[in-house]
């Protein structure tokens, strides 16, 4: 079964022409968040995009004090993604958290742009809204990030 995991992943490599490593470094100067985001084009225009972040502090986030965060969605480009220069984005997750000792699961939505320093860094920068969705609040809470990334192709 690794063996099987290891090929496909080794196959997803050249299959998909951008993929990209990045960290949000304004969370973990806020708080505390050791984080990495992954992202690999589907296509041209579209991209699948996960996160894994832990929370060394006890700062509330979505109400609870958090200590680890996962979430992985879609994201739409107005540009092809391999594109130079400014390229808005649209940029839909699914997410769960632990804190306060349950999991909690959260959607979320943002916009925002990424750009390329040069052929291989990037910045990006989103802002959005976020809701906690196995409670009964229908509190939305802002959400965003300045992320720093490289590409890996």
């Amino acid at each position: 079964m690794k063996n099987l995991l290891l090929v496909l992943f080794l196959f997803s490599i050249k299959l998909f022409s951008f993929q990209g490593l990045s960290s949000n470094a304004l969370g973990f100067l806020i708080v505390g968040d050791i984080n990495v985001g992954y992202e690999t084009s589907i296509n041209d225009f579209t991209s699948w995009v996960s996160t894994g972040h832990y929370i060394t502090s006890t700062a509330k986030i979505f109400e609870t004090v958090m200590e680890y965060r996962l979430s992985t969605g879609i994201r739409f480009y107005s540009k092809k993604i391999n594109e130079l220069n400014k390229n808005d984005f649209l940029e839909f997750k699914f997410g769960t958290f632990q804190g306060s000792n349950n999991a909690s699961t959260t959607g979320e939505i943002y916009y925002g742009f990424r750009d390329q320093f040069n052929k291989f860094i990037y910045h990006e920068i989103k802002f959005g809204l976020a809701r906690v969705l196995n409670n009964s609040s229908s509190q939305f809470f802002p959400s965003g990030a300045i992320n720093i990334g490289f590409q890996l192709n």
